[in-house]
């Protein structure tokens, strides 16, 4: 099990705070108890303050949800007692939700999934003292569109949730963002460098990209067969990135 660490310092945030990332687990039917257990010890050990999930914790089909719930339900439960957690799906797990009607979860205090379809506006940013954290859902065939198609559909149709979102949360706070798809950050990125809006966004978190698409070596060869190779591959894959690494989009 790798494991990454940074550090990110902010004059908003008043107290430490130690947040875990828990990307991509796919949990399925060859997933172990074992390695759940393994991967909850790994958890506990970094003794967060706060766990987040953006996305693809489990893989939804019809065949093997039911024993993957179980292990899900399992895996929710013993990590939100080591600390609250914040959860987004992702393309995978967006087609089945787990969530919406099961007692395990809605009753569970600690676990908060955060989505647009919240009725309550309160619950689209769960606040805590300085830090707030929020969560954009993007639909499973939008992670099947090219990059430049996908940049496009932030820039109009999610721009005014974005928008709402960032309004909600406040300036004040530290505020934590997660969405599954890292193009959020290129699209965060381009309405900040235009103008277009000012969005109280101070941390983006995504996964998706399962630690990198391709590898960097390659990316000039690529570059050679095609005049612009952002238009269909991420800007990024890996590790954490500022807002002025943005110089063009």
């Amino acid at each position: 099990m790798k494991r990454n660490e940074y550090v990110i310092k902010s004059p908003k945030v008043k107290s430490d705070k130690n947040i875990v990332i828990c990307s991509d687990m796919h949990i399925n039917s060859r997933t172990s108890f074992e390695k759940i257990e393994e991967t909850i010890g790994a958890i506990s050990e970094m003794k967060p303050t706060h766990i987040v999930i953006p996305g693809d914790l489990y893989d939804a089909n019809q065949y093997g949800i039911a024993k993957n719930a179980e292990k899900v339900a399992y895996f929710i439960g013993q990590t939100s007692k080591i600390a609250d957690v914040y959860y987004v799906r992702g393309n995978i797990d967006q087609r089945i939700n787990l969530f919406s009607n099961d007692s395990c979860y809605n009753d569970n205090e600690k676990f908060h999934a955060l989505c647009e379809g919240n009725e309550n506006d309160s619950q689209l940013c769960v606040k805590n003292d300085d830090i707030n954290f929020s969560g954009i859902e993007l639909p499973s065939d939008f992670y099947d569109l090219g990059e430049h198609d996908k940049i496009k559909i932030l820039l109009s149709y999610y721009k005014t949730y974005l928008e709402k979102l960032s309004n909600i949360c406040g300036s004040k706070d530290f505020n934590v963002l997660l969405c599954h798809d890292p193009i959020i950050r290129d699209a965060i990125c381009y309405l900040s460098y235009k103008g277009i809006i000012d969005l109280n966004f101070d941390l983006v978190v995504s996964g998706h990209n399962h630690g990198g698409i391709w590898p960097t070596f390659m990316k000039p060869l690529f570059r050679l067969a095609h005049f612009d190779m952002d238009l269909l591959y991420p800007t990024y894959t890996k590790g954490m990135f500022e807002m002025k690494d943005c110089q063009k989009i």
